[in-house]
């Protein structure tokens, strides 16, 4: 028999991956997942942009059905001839004498040291420490003139005032003091009799638009005012009541402008500007005539419409700013080189997110802002008592989609409570003038009640700015008056206002008083 051997093929050896392939293999794949990922990555882009457009798209809507301003051109002042127009003058057009951009994109001044020369020429504090209250009828006090001489003779400054070595008395050293003003102080009273005052801002530059005006605006309004004071001290009164008016004029000068800062500037001017006019009626040293004309530079001032419009404008102006921060990247937009690197990742954010932005603060404007001051510019402080907690939300949030609003919110703080405050003090003034030509008329005497005022005020006459009510009036047992409002809490505490360190404290809502009740001298904390 033969014997036969079964022989079995061996199996085929599994194909082996070379180098090559295995390489080949492992491109196409991460190609794959690139694709997938830069695909996912354009969809995010898409989607984020369409979010954002659609967002921005309804809040635009909104904007224009309420007859908001969204743009520059919708708020810049229309231009004046130069002949009417306080900022045409030389002593204001050569602090607006900017170049080109520097490398951070901010205007530079032709002149740096022309330009420190004027915005020093009227600053009143030349040496360490605080000055003299120059606000001092918050509190019922006349202007501390001992103080502003023993300031003023100081000769610890490179740049100490010229006092006329005859000057005996505090009034005359001040006086003397404020002579080393001229003639820049001059000129800025007489500019101010021009009926308009639209400066050179270049509201193009938005958020980084430069306004060294403001601060020469709120010197002169501080020395012109102390001057009116002495003047008072010294029975000069025709030339105080020039002072006072003019003082008036020059806080107006910033009235065209749609900023916030604009208008608080113009609020702390307007303060110091009513102490001589309270001053003159402690003292009945006005006229009849001089009392008419007081009333007439009050009467126009509306502090309720002017914060409205200076919030659209800054809405317009934080538009615009995202618009170029987009195409230019946020860092242009900052200052500190710290927030620059921290900006920079928003340049490759989707362009969505911007227009999130934009829809975010509109929004915020339209819900928290705008229902603070109505139409005629009656305060609601219970709205406004909802904005922090309201601002503290938005900027707790945490979507990446409204960073730009979160980041760039303008500094609203209490603006709302400044410019009621400041409005109420113009309506308690305008009354007193009212009064003091009641008590000239009257053989001296004050009126029971402020109906007997009909006559002064044709158009009614001026109610709380908050409440809408009447304001508290009523005579003291010597026939002197008070005359207060409730203030933005809407309570009355009696003609109670609380000080300190010698200055109102605006944390404390009490009173908002013009002259106090028998009895309420104010309490320093």
């Amino acid at each position: 028999m033969k014997d036969t051997a079964l022989e079995s093929s061996p199996a085929s050896p599994a194909p082996k991956l070379t180098e090559r392939r295995l390489r080949t293999r492992l491109l196409r794949w991460s190609l794959f997942g690139l694709a997938g990922l830069l695909s996912l990555i354009g969809l995010f882009y898409a989607v984020e942009n369409l979010r954002g457009a659609m967002a921005w798209k309804k809040a635009k809507a909104r904007a224009i059905a309420a007859g908001e301003p969204l743009t520059i051109a919708d708020i810049v002042p229309p231009p004046v001839p130069d002949e009417d127009n306080a900022a045409a003058s030389p002593v204001f057009r050569e602090l607006f004498d900017f170049g080109e951009r520097d490398e951070s994109g901010y205007r530079v001044h032709r002149n740096y040291e022309k330009l420190a020369g004027l915005s020093q020429a009227l600053v009143l504090r030349r040496f360490p420490g605080a000055l003299p209250d120059p606000t001092g009828f918050l509190a019922g006090r006349h202007t501390d003139i001992d103080a502003w001489a023993k300031h003023m003779s100081s000769k610890d400054h490179p740049r100490p005032f010229e006092i006329d070595p005859n000057a005996r008395t505090p009034a005359d050293i001040v006086l003397s003091a404020l002579d080393d003003l001229e003639p820049i102080l001059s000129r800025h009273i007489e500019v101010s009799r021009r009926p308009h005052a639209v400066f050179p801002i270049t509201y193009e530059d938005h958020v980084g638009a430069l306004l060294p005006h403001l601060s020469t605006i709120k010197h002169a309004a501080t020395a012109v005012n102390l001057r009116a004071c002495v003047r008072l001290e010294k029975s000069d009164h025709q030339k105080a009541f020039q002072d006072s008016i003019s003082g008036l004029r020059i806080a107006s000068l910033p009235r065209s402008e749609p900023i916030l800062i604009s208008s608080l500037v113009q609020i702390a001017s307007l303060t110091i500007a009513l102490q001589p006019l309270w001053e003159g009626l402690e003292r009945h040293a006005w006229s009849e005539r001089q009392l008419r004309e007081f009333d007439v530079e009050l009467a126009p001032w509306n502090l309720g419409q002017r914060y409205r419009e200076c919030l659209k404008g800054e809405m317009a102006l934080m538009v615009a700013a995202f618009d170029d921060w987009q195409n230019a990247g946020l860092h242009m937009g900052l200052v500190e080189d710290e927030q620059r690197r921290n900006a920079r990742m928003w340049d490759f954010a989707p362009r969505g997110w911007t227009a999130h932005s934009k829809a975010a603060l509109v929004n915020f404007h339209l819900d928290h802002i705008r229902p603070i001051v109505d139409a005629a510019g009656r305060f609601n402080p219970e709205q406004g008592n909802q904005l922090g907690p309201a601002l503290d939300d938005l900027t707790r949030r945490g979507s990446p989609r409204e960073f730009l609003a979160k980041l760039t919110l303008p500094p609203i703080g209490a603006a709302d409570y400044k410019h009621a405050m400041a409005q109420t003090h113009i309506d308690l003034a305008r009354i007193a003038c009212a009064l003091e030509r009641h008590f000239l008329a009257h053989d001296n005497a004050f009126p029971a009640k402020l109906d007997a005022l009909e006559a002064a005020f044709p158009e009614g006459i001026p109610t709380d700015r908050c409440s809408g009510m009447p304001y508290r009036y009523g005579l003291n047992a010597d026939g002197s008056y008070y005359l207060y409002s409730e203030g933005w809490d809407q309570e009355d505490d009696g003609g109670t206002v609380t000080f300190k360190n010698g200055r109102l404290n605006d944390a404390d809502e009490k009173d908002w008083v013009w002259r106090f009740p028998d009895g309420r001298k104010p309490v320093e904390e």
